[in-house]
């Protein structure tokens, strides 16, 4: 249900309910993976003079969702695990205020609440609250520059439910990051080459500082072709469960115990990418994308054979995640559009990658590579 008071503020109302019957399993009988998920909520617009806007809306949702029991793990490795069920549930609310200053500076405010739950009797579930608080200026300082500046906040406190299997060290948690960012934009030549530099920080509870910049760079040269190409630095900041959760297995002849590392650092990857742009008639477009990647810190899994000496109550093999892997990768990817008339149009892609890891830990010693291609094609059809 939409509705409009006057012309500055629009409303929307919306409802929706699902449900679907389970599949049969090899036997014809009830998987027993049927499920029913209800959702509702309201989005409320606000637009002011010099076009500032405010927005308030709220999400709920609930569901029941069967899940199909697992009666082997591997070949002649039973355990018995029964058809159960996991409800959820969940809600929001999202404010956000973006005044605007000027043709060429505003400000964009946001600030959200989210609620989840999940409960089951087999697998992890628990209860987990985030807040968050998200902060951006935009602004033009000169004919050159175009700069964002903006700060995050995001607080996290959960609850974890444990089952037969699975815990949870601690069992409740509150958390914390800490974020900024900047980036600018010049145009160097107009209408011809842009240089973007830019940077993202971040303090977490788990890994501390970060740091992840970016350089990228578009050379137009002329309305058919463009060549552009990036640097950056990204990461994979460990979460709860990778500093944290424990999996028993003590299943005969498996037996072992799948531990969280609070000594994990962040995964990194260090890109180089590049490319070029054909526009050779006003219904064909060409496109080739090469990309290098160096990945100098990769969590792998190791173990030992023997109790660790912190842990007296365990007499199995133990299986944790650490640093131990580095590995590179590139990639070459070329694609086309081509709109054959009015409202019909043709995209075509192809795609070659290659991997290889250097794991230097216990499980596996070795280094191993592979090839990768694909490639598709697409036709869509749009009548007015």
């Amino acid at each position: 249900m939409e509705g409009k008071s006057g012309k500055k503020r629009n409303t929307r109302i919306f409802a929706k309910h699902s449900r679907r019957n389970g599949f049969l399993n090899a036997a014809g009988l009830q998987a027993g993976d049927d499920w029913t998920m209800s959702s509702g909520g309201f989005r409320m617009d606000w637009i002011g003079s010099g076009r500032n806007s405010l927005t308030l809306q709220g999400d709920l949702h609930a569901g029941d969702i069967g899940q199909e029991g697992l009666p082997t793990l591997f070949q002649n490795v039973k355990i018995g695990l029964p058809d159960y069920r996991t409800h959820v549930k969940a809600a929001n609310v999202i404010g956000r205020v973006k005044p605007r200053f000027s043709e060429t500076a505003d400000m964009d405010l946001r600030v959200s609440i989210d609620r989840m739950e999940r409960r089951d009797d087999v697998m992890i579930g628990g209860e987990y609250s985030i807040a968050r608080c998200r902060f951006a200026h935009h602004f033009e300082p000169g004919s050159i520059h175009e700069v964002v500046w903006g700060l995050g906040y995001r607080l996290t406190a959960d609850r974890i439910q444990t089952d037969l299997m699975a815990t949870m060290v601690p069992d409740h948690k509150r958390y914390d990051v800490l974020s900024a960012f900047i980036q600018d934009e010049m145009r160097l030549v107009p209408d011809r080459l842009r240089l973007t530099i830019g940077s993202k920080f971040e303090h977490n509870d788990f890994t501390g500082g970060e740091v992840q910049p970016n350089l990228r760079f578009l050379w137009t040269i002329n309305d058919r072709h463009s060549v552009w190409g990036a640097v950056s630095r990204a990461l994979r900041v460990p979460d709860r469960s990778d500093f944290g959760l424990r999996v028993d297995y003590n299943l005969d002849p498996i037996r072992f115990v799948l531990l969280g590392n609070p000594k994990l650092r962040s995964e990194e990857v260090l890109a180089w990418e590049s490319g070029y742009r054909l526009h050779p008639a006003e219904k064909y477009l060409v496109q080739f994308e090469r990309i290098l990647q160096s990945i100098p810190a990769h969590h792998d899994l190791q173990h030992r054979r023997h109790p660790r000496p912190d842990r007296s109550d365990l007499d199995r093999a133990s299986v944790f995640s650490d640093n131990r892997m580095s590995g590179t990768g590139s990639g070459l990817e070329a694609s086309g559009d081509w709109e054959i008339r009015d409202g019909l149009r043709l995209h075509g892609s192809y795609v070659f990658s290659t991997c290889a890891s250097n794991p230097t830990g216990t499980c596996r010693p070795r280094t191993t590579s592979f090839r990768r291609t694909w490639a598709w094609m697409q036709a869509s059809s749009i009548h007015g």
